[in-house]
């Protein structure tokens, strides 16, 4: 059976936490699909813009050259709808990502949807979260 991986991220300036986060997901992976999330989206969980807009997030991811797919998150948080297109078996999400692990884990369960939620491993993170970098 093939595995279909989805993984969640802003990627606003891609570092080598990003790429620890897409090298994990990957492991996991037959398919590895990456969704970034669009502008208004990052402002509603994040309260600021992005520093680079969506389709340069998506352009970044896709350079990196480890994602089958890169799509874009839904506007509306909360709504799950990516995991209708996607249909993944496993969700990797980074290891910061609390709120989106909780809403997600809810949305699971109360749609018994079978999905597999993994808590990717944290690579750095006192150098290397977006919060404490000037991303390019």
């Amino acid at each position: 059976m093939h595995k279909t991986v989805l993984a969640f991220g802003t990627f606003d300036g891609l570092h080598d936490g990003h790429r620890s986060m897409l090298s994990q997901a990957r492991s996991l992976a037959d398919r590895l699909v990456v969704a970034v999330p669009p502008d208004i989206n990052v402002m509603q969980r994040k309260g600021h813009f992005p520093n680079h807009i969506a389709q340069i997030r998506q352009l970044l991811v896709q350079a990196e050259d480890i994602a089958d797919e890169v799509v874009y998150a839904d506007k509306l948080i909360g709504k799950w709808k990516v995991l209708d297109r996607v249909k993944p078996d496993i969700v990797a999400i980074g290891y910061d990502q609390i709120e989106m692990e909780r809403s997600l884990r809810k949305f699971i369960k109360e749609n018994n949807l079978g999905i597999n939620i993994v808590v990717l491993d944290a690579y750095k993170p006192s150098e290397l979260h977006n919060s404490l970098l000037k991303t390019k």
